[in-house]
């Protein structure tokens, strides 16, 4: 199952790619975002606080509060999203801007992590795969504090450690992404099945 080394592993060109592409599309989905808010509400909002609505506002609260101060909604929320806004919410940021530093650094490293797997076909599609993850009209749900954002990086790079059968380095990333979403059972189950096979 081990494949050969993807063009630019190593050189830190996935990370690179994976660090420009989300560079560019949170700056125009924010930027998006602040003009539509600008035209369609009659009331100044900050366009850090636009994502930090609905389920973003549960992560936030998780991340503030734990579970038990969160309320009766922040029970479906697994702990790796709210574990990561709590982390980062140390460097004194507002909660909203803290969320959106969050899903920015989990988006980089799923976008890098797409980067170096597409990166098996060669360094070009390994680009590609970084900017069409990060901008991609769905993309939208890596940029508020979601759990999607780092699910995906989770299981992209279990996947692509699992690829060269490094399975010491994949299972903590399955695991990862076993604690970011209830899709990580999947990716679990997928790589047993996988290293079954082998």
């Amino acid at each position: 199952m081990s494949r050969g080394t993807p063009a630019g592993e190593g050189s830190g060109t996935p990370w690179r790619d994976a660090l420009v592409a989300v560079a560019v599309s949170r700056c125009a989905f924010v930027a998006l975002a602040a003009l539509a808010a600008w035209m369609l509400s009659a009331e100044a909002v900050s366009p850090a606080s636009l994502w930090a609505r609905g389920e973003a506002a549960t992560v936030l609260a998780i991340a503030r509060d734990g579970y038990m101060g969160a309320g009766p909604d922040a029970y479906h929320q697994l702990p790796l999203m709210p574990a990561i806004v709590r982390a980062l919410g140390t460097l004194g940021l507002t909660p909203a801007v803290t969320g959106l530093l969050a899903a920015a650094s989990a988006s980089v490293v799923a976008c890098a992590g797409a980067a170096c797997l597409a990166g098996e076909v060669g360094a070009a599609a390994g680009r590609r795969a970084a900017l069409y993850l990060a901008a991609w009209p769905g993309a939208a749900l890596l940029v508020a504090p979601y759990p999607d954002a780092a699910f995906v990086g989770a299981a992209a790079w279990a996947w692509y450690l699992a690829r060269r059968a490094r399975w010491h380095l994949a299972a903590p990333w399955a695991l990862l992404a076993s604690a970011a979403h209830p899709a990580g059972l999947c990716v679990l189950a997928g790589l047993a099945g996988e290293l079954a096979r082998e």
